[in-house]
């Protein structure tokens, strides 16, 4: 999706449905998506969530059924007017929404690098590991300077499961991982603020709701 466009879609729906490559950049300027949805693939070594110097308001959406492949390097880079840009993951009833960041040379990763208020969101919609994502190499929530107010929600039975550390605010404010609704998270460590990172939080809220760090280091600041 380019740089100069904008409410754009690409849709890839249904079961038998496949979208594949080497790598794809969503860096529409404002309101674009790319939906993958009812039992739909995608897979791709990489996908490059960047959106031009001034994106807002770009989707990533795993949807009822639908599973992608692929690490992601950034959610934003280096422009702080990359804002209000979402990963979301959403499981439902009788499916498995799934995000699989395995990629070629190795596992996913996610660096908020970019604006203000850019969001991972996995939620299971009530219905217990029906959105997953998994094989996360690590996820770092801002980065020189940029990706103020970024966050990492996982909802309503969501799973989400990391090979190694969850930085929660790097050089950065604002910052926030939420765990919530009977929802369950595996990082290898927790740093909550770290660089000149502030006002940075973590949250693991509601029954059965689990952050467990896999026997890894607990670091504030």
């Amino acid at each position: 999706i380019p740089s100069t466009t904008s409410n754009n879609t690409v849709l890839v729906t249904g079961t038998g449905s496949i979208y594949s490559g080497y790598g794809t950049y969503l860096q529409g300027s404002e309101g674009c998506s790319f939906i993958v949805e009812n039992g739909a693939v995608a897979s791709n070594a990489y996908w490059w969530f960047r959106s031009g110097s001034s994106g807002v308001g770009n989707r990533m959406i795993v949807r009822n059924g639908g599973t992608v492949y692929g690490g992601i390097d950034y959610i934003g880079q280096g422009s702080s007017t990359e804002n209000s840009n979402t990963v979301s993951i959403i499981g439902g009833a009788n499916v498995t929404s799934l995000w699989n960041f395995t990629r070629f040379g190795g596992d996913g990763l996610i660096q908020f690098f970019g604006g203000r208020n850019n969001a991972l969101i996995v939620d299971g919609a009530g219905y217990d590991h029906s959105a997953v994502a998994t094989n996360l190499n690590y996820l770092q929530l801002g980065g020189g300077g940029l990706g103020y107010s970024s966050a990492v929600i996982v909802t309503n039975k969501g799973r989400l499961y990391a090979s190694g550390l969850l930085i929660a605010g790097s050089g950065v404010t604002g910052a926030v991982a939420v765990v919530c609704q009977g929802s369950k998270a595996f990082v290898a460590g927790l740093t909550i603020g770290s660089g000149a990172g502030s006002s940075n939080t973590v949250y693991v809220v509601d029954t059965n709701s689990l952050l467990d760090l896999k026997n890894a280091a607990l670091t504030l600041g």
